[in-house]
C-alpha cells in the first residue's frame, strides 16, 4: 500500500508543479479559477488511482467521470493530446468494468439462490400422471365400455420435492414452493385473468432472483396470452377472447405450467424495471425541458452526467422504436437501437403506449405503486410518433432523464422524452 500512496502522491504532485504553466491552451478562466479547477483535478486524481489500487471500481471510475465536469483541465504527468479525451476514455473503460462486474455478481447470486434445475421433472416442480397424461381425466374400462373419471393430473416431484430445482437457497425454494402451490390451485378456475391475477397478487413483488420456466406444455398457452405483464380490464375483446379459448381447451397442467411461466415472467419484467420504483415523483414535460444540460453520448457513456435523474440532451444517430429482446437489459417495446451506443453503458428508451398499459398492470397487480404517475405525465405517442417517422439511420436531438437500475445493468437508461430531427449543425432543425 506504501508504494501505491507515493505513486499517487507523485502523480498529483506533478500536476501542481509540473504542469500548472500548462492550463489547457484556447480557455481563459480567471486565475482563481484556474487553480480551484487544477487542485480539483489533483483531489480526484489521487482519489481515483488511490481507489483503483484498492480494487475499488466504482469508486475509481466516479472520480474519473467527476473529472469529466472541471474546467479546465491540465493533462495528466507524462501525456500529450487533448487531457479531455484521456479521461474520458478512461472513464469509460472503468465503467465498463464496473459493469461487467455487476453483471457477472448478479449472475452468481441467481446461481447461488437458484441451485440447479431438477432433471426429473424438468425444473416444473411435478411429475405428469402416466395414465392421463396431467388432463386430470383418465379412461376406464367398465365393462365394455370406456369412461372418463377424474384423476390427479400430477404428482409432486420426490427429488426436488416440489420446487423444480436442486440444492437451492431456503429462501428461494420457499419462494418456488410457494408459487407452485398457488399456481396448482388456481389452475381449477374457469376464467383465467382470474387465476392470473390471484397468482400475482399471491406474489406481491418481484422476486429477488430472475428465473426463466422451462419450455413445458404451457407454450401454447403462453402464445395466446398478450404481452407481458396484462391486465384483462385493458385487453381488446379479440385478446382477450383468445386467451379464453386457449384455456378452456388446456389440461390442468398446462394451466399450472402457464401460471407458474407467466409469474416468473411478470417478475423478471419488473425487477428489469426496479429503477422506475424509486420513490420519486416522475417530472413533467417541461420541467425536462427546462433542466436539460447538453451532453454527448461519449460523455453519456462515460458516466459525466450527475447520475441521478438528470436532465439532459445529446445527439445520436438513432433508429425506430425496435421493440423487447431477450438479449437486451430492458424489456420495452419503446426501446431504441442506437447503433453507437454500448447497451452496456447506457439504453435509450422511450415508452410506447403499451409499455404504459404494462406499467398500469404491474401497479394493479400490486407491483410499482408508483407506476401510475409515470402514465400519467409521459407522453408516449408524441415521442414514438417522431422516432418512426425520423426513422432509421437519421441524427436526432432526444432530451430526456437518466435513471440508474439499483442492480447497475445497464449502467444508465436514457428515458426519451422528446425527440427531433437534428440540423446540420448538430441543433435542433
Amino acid at each position: 500500500m506504501g508504494s501505491t500512496v507515493t505513486v499517487c502522491e507523485f502523480v498529483c504532485g506533478a500536476l501542481l508543479v509540473a504542469l500548472g504553466p500548462a492550463l489547457l491552451r484556447g480557455q481563459d478562466p480567471s486565475a482563481s479559477d484556474e487553480v480551484q479547477a487544477l487542485e480539483r483535478q489533483r483531489q480526484l486524481t489521487r482519489t481515483a488511482l488511490a481507489a483503483e489500487a484498492a480494487g475499488e471500481l466504482d469508486r475509481a471510475q466516479a472520480a474519473w467521470a467527476a473529472m469529466l465536469r472541471v474546467t479546465p483541465l491540465v493533462p495528466p504527468p507524462f501525456t500529450s493530446g487533448d487531457p479531455r479525451l484521456l479521461v474520458l476514455a478512461k472513464a469509460r473503460a472503468l465503467r465498463v468494468a464496473v459493469v461487467e462486474r455487476a453483471t457477472a455478481t448478479a449472475a452468481a447470486a441467481d446461481a447461488k439462490a437458484l441451485g440447479k434445475p431438477c432433471p426429473q421433472c424438468a425444473a416444473t416442480g411435478v411429475l405428469a400422471c402416466v395414465v392421463c397424461k396431467g388432463s386430470g381425466l383418465a379412461e376406464v374400462r367398465v365393462g365394455r365400455q370406456l369412461k372418463k373419471e377424474k384423476c390427479e393430473p400430477w404428482e409432486g416431484c420426490p427429488r426436488c420435492r416440489g420446487s423444480g430445482r436442486l440444492g437451492a437457497e431456503a429462501e428461494a425454494t420457499r419462494l418456488l414452493l410457494r408459487l407452485s402451490t398457488v399456481a396448482a390451485s388456481e389452475a381449477a378456475r374457469k376464467d383465467p385473468f382470474t387465476a392470473v391475477r390471484n397468482v400475482l397478487k399471491d406474489l406481491k413483488a418481484p422476486l429477488p432472483f430472475t428465473l426463466a420456466w422451462p419450455v413445458t406444455e404451457s407454450e401454447r398457452l403462453r402464445r395466446a396470452a398478450p404481452r407481458i405483464p396484462f391486465d384483462a380490464d385493458t385487453l381488446k375483446a379479440e385478446a382477450e377472447a383468445r386467451l379464453k379459448v386457449a384455456w378452456s381447451d388446456a389440461s390442468p397442467l398446462e394451466r399450472r405450467h402457464f401460471l407458474a411461466a407467466h409469474a416468473l415472467d411478470v417478475s423478471a419484467f419488473a425487477r428489469a424495471l426496479d429503477h422506475l420504483d424509486d420513490g420519486t415523483d416522475p417530472p413533467s414535460l417541461a420541467q425536462v425541458e427546462r433542466e436539460a444540460k447538453p451532453i454527448t453520448l461519449a460523455e453519456l457513456e462515460a458516466g459525466a452526467a450527475e447520475p441521478f435523474h438528470a436532465y439532459t440532451t445529446t445527439i445520436v444517430v438513432g433508429a425506430a422504436p425496435v421493440g423487447a429482446a431477450a438479449e437486451r437489459a430492458l424489456p420495452l417495446a419503446g426501446r431504441l437501437f442506437v447503433p453507437d451506443a454500448d447497451p452496456r453503458l447506457v439504453e435509450f428508451t422511450a415508452y410506447a403506449p403499451e409499455d404504459l398499459e404494462a406499467f398500469g398492470a404491474l401497479e394493479r397487480s400490486g407491483f410499482f405503486p408508483a407506476a401510475d404517475r409515470l402514465v400519467r405525465v409521459y407522453p408516449p405517442r408524441a415521442v414514438v410518433k417522431v422516432l418512426k417517422e425520423l426513422g432509421e439511420g437519421v441524427s436526432i436531438v432526444v432530451t430526456g432523464r437518466i435513471v440508474v437500475p439499483r442492480r447497475g445493468v445497464p449502467a444508465c437508461v436514457f428515458e426519451v422524452w422528446r425527440a427531433e430531427r437534428a440540423d446540420s449543425g448538430g441543433g435542433r432543425k
